[in-house]
């Protein structure tokens, strides 16, 4: 049997900073930082063996804490655009399900991707690397009747190459 519920009351506050400088006009670099706290405040929860509160709980997907940097730095390349881009995003460590199960918890994690990138008319071409310090955690995950949880992971560090051809104007 599934039952679906919603918590009765939630509060959430936060603050998120994001910044962008250009030191050249081929360089831009971006900053952001966020911080979040948030809490039930009141959830009654009923399963099969009764009532219960689970206020206690941490909400699901909320870190206190994330945050981002990275730089583009772009030039013209022959009758094309050229750009190199460099990422890294932080976040801190948070529940994926709503029951809190430990197995379900995401520790802190540091994100980073980069990629190379050429413009030129209609086309685009770009040589990536995505999660390229190969952080394990998962993207979703379910506790299933208190009998057992599943997950869906993040995707392991992955390279490829990309082209794409833009139609009309």
């Amino acid at each position: 049997m599934t039952l679906v519920t919603n918590a009765s009351t939630a509060e959430m506050y936060g603050l998120e900073l994001d910044v962008t400088w250009l030191p050249t006009d081929q360089l831009t670099l971006r900053g952001n930082l966020g911080l979040l706290e948030a809490e039930y405040k009141d959830f009654e929860f009923v399963t099969a063996a009764g009532p219960g509160d689970l206020s206690h709980l941490e909400l699901r997907r909320a870190p206190e804490v994330f945050g981002s940097l990275s730089a583009t730095y772009e030039r013209q390349m022959g009758s094309g655009q050229a750009w190199a881009v460099l990422a890294w995003h932080s976040i801190g460590e948070y529940e994926v399900d709503f029951v809190n199960k430990p197995e379900l918890t995401n520790d802190s994690q540091d994100i980073v991707g980069a990629s190379l990138n050429y413009a030129m008319g209609p086309w685009q071409f770009a040589a990536f690397g995505h999660n390229l310090l190969d952080e394990d955690a998962y993207s979703i995950g379910f506790d299933v009747a208190g009998l057992w949880s599943y997950a869906s992971t993040r995707p392991p560090r992955t390279f490829g190459i990309e082209a794409s051809y833009t139609f009309g104007n």
